[in-house]
């Protein structure tokens, strides 16, 4: 599981920069624009899913130690 996450993260993480890089360079109000801002809130919040699924796996993996 902790493999695909980090995959997804790996491209959501190529989404954002590709996004970012082309924000210089398309015209605003253009329709090209409004593709690259929406891919890339789509890549910010896929990082952010992935982010949240790798920290919640590896709290499950952690055993719990109980001082008793």
């Amino acid at each position: 599981m902790e493999v695909l996450a980090r995959a997804a993260l790996t491209l959501a993480s190529f989404l954002v920069v590709g996004s970012l890089l082309m924000l210089a360079a398309t015209k605003p109000h253009s329709p090209e624009r409004t593709i690259t801002v929406i891919s890339l809130i789509g890549g910010a919040v896929a990082m952010a899913a992935c982010v949240a699924l790798i920290r919640l796996g590896r709290r499950r993996a952690d055993p719990v130690s109980k001082d008793t």
